[in-house]
C-alpha cells in the first residue's frame, strides 16, 4: 500500500496475511485499545475516498470457516450483510498511485471490539474490503456506535435479521453511505481478523467519529448477535497512525 510512514506501518506495499494463528501467538492481533494521545500524526497519510452506489443487501448467518480449540469463543456466529457486487469501493491514494478496494460485507459486534482510551462503545460496524485483484490484501473500516438519535438505516438491517434456520434475507435498496460518519478522520494500524483463526496482515481504519443509534436499535443487535466481541489484544509496541491534527 502506498506509504509515507515507517516500514512497519500498515501502509507499506501489499500487506500479506501471515499464517493463521489459532493459538493467538501473533504480535499484530486485533482489536486493540486506541489511545488518541499516543497516535502518531501523519498529515500525509494516503487519502481514502469512499464511493457508494445503489445497492441491495443480502443478510445471512455466517461462521468462520475454521474453528480450533485456541479460538477465543466457542460460538463465533454472526450476521453478515453483503452488498451488490461492485456497489461500493474505497480508493487509497498518495502521490504515486491509486489502489482500489471493493466492499465484500458489513457485520457488527456487540459490544464494540476496539476501545478508545479504555472506553468501550456498545456497538461497532466492520466494513470489510479487499484490494481489487489481490483478495488477500484486506482492509477493514471500523465504525463505532454510541447511544443517541436513531440511526437512519439500522432498522432495515434489524428487520432483515435471518430467523434461526433461515438461510438469507434481502433488503432491496440500502444506503451504504449512511453507515459512515460525516467526518472520515481515522486511526490506522496493522492488525488481524478478530474471528478465528485471527490471520494477520489486515489493514485497519478505525474512524474517529462515532455514529449514533437509538437504545432500541443497539439492544436489537445485542440480543441477536451479542456478546461477540473479541477481547482487546496487546499492542506489542505497534504504532497507530492518524490524520487528525493534535488538539491544542
Amino acid at each position: 500500500m502506498p506509504s509515507p510512514v515507517p516500514e512497519e506501518s500498515p501502509m507499506t506495499l501489499g500487506p500479506s496475511r501471515t499464517e493463521p494463528r489459532p493459538d493467538r501467538a501473533g504480535r499484530r492481533q486485533s482489536p486493540i485499545d486506541i489511545d488518541p494521545a499516543g497516535a502518531q500524526y501523519v498529515p500525509s497519510l494516503p487519502g481514502i475516498a469512499f464511493a457508494f452506489g445503489p445497492s441491495a443487501l443480502t443478510l445471512g448467518t455466517v461462521r468462520p470457516a475454521t474453528h480450533a480449540p485456541g479460538c477465543d469463543r466457542d460460538d463465533e456466529e454472526n450476521i453478515a450483510a453483503r452488498p451488490s457486487h461492485g456497489s461500493a469501493t474505497a480508493v487509497v491514494t498518495d502521490a504515486h498511485r491509486n489502489l482500489v478496494y471493493e466492499l465484500d460485507e458489513v457485520h457488527w459486534h456487540a459490544p464494540a471490539e476496539h476501545t478508545v482510551a479504555g472506553h468501550r462503545f456498545p456497538l461497532e460496524a466492520h466494513l470489510k474490503y479487499h484490494r481489487t485483484g489481490e483478495p488477500s490484501d484486506a482492509m477493514v473500516v471500523a465504525v463505532l456506535v454510541e447511544p443517541g438519535p436513531a440511526h437512519p438505516v439500522l432498522d432495515q438491517v434489524i428487520a432483515a435479521f435471518p430467523e434461526p434456520g433461515e438461510a438469507q434475507r434481502h433488503v432491496p435498496l440500502f444506503d451504504l453511505a449512511a453507515l459512515l460518519p460525516a467526518s472520515r478522520g481515522s486511526y490506522r494500524y496493522s492488525g488481524s481478523l478478530t474471528t478465528c483463526e485471527y490471520g494477520e496482515g489486515v489493514w485497519w481504519v478505525v474512524l474517529a467519529e462515532p455514529v449514533t443509534a437509538a437504545e432500541a436499535q443497539i439492544g436489537a443487535f445485542a440480543k441477536r448477535i451479542g456478546p461477540n466481541a473479541r477481547p482487546v489484544q496487546p499492542p506489542h509496541e505497534r504504532a497507530v497512525y492518524t490524520d487528525l491534527p493534535p488538539k491544542g
